[in-house]
């Protein structure tokens, strides 16, 4: 019901993302990574993820989980699967 009022009244959806969160799109230009691969993180909890009320996920990645990311993009043999072509 209130997703027909914002439609009908035009009001967006404020954006409820903090400086420290990043978007599925954004992680998977940081690692270029499938879009699969940022949500295997995500379901596997590699990654700390929220969703907001628009149903996006917004991610918080730490140095560590950076650093522990790429490693397991290296030594992965799925990865490469899930690389994005360029």
């Amino acid at each position: 019901m209130i997703q027909w009022i914002r439609f009908k009244h035009k009001i967006k959806i404020p954006n409820l993302k903090s400086d420290d969160e990043h978007t599925v799109d954004e992680i998977q230009n940081m690692f270029n990574v499938s879009r699969h691969m940022v949500y295997y993180w995500i379901n596997n909890e590699y990654v700390s993820a929220r969703k907001t009320p628009a149903n996006n996920y917004l991610i918080k990645i730490s140095p560590e989980d950076k650093a522990q990311l790429w490693d397991r993009i290296e030594n992965s043999y799925k990865a490469e699967y899930m690389y994005r072509s360029n």
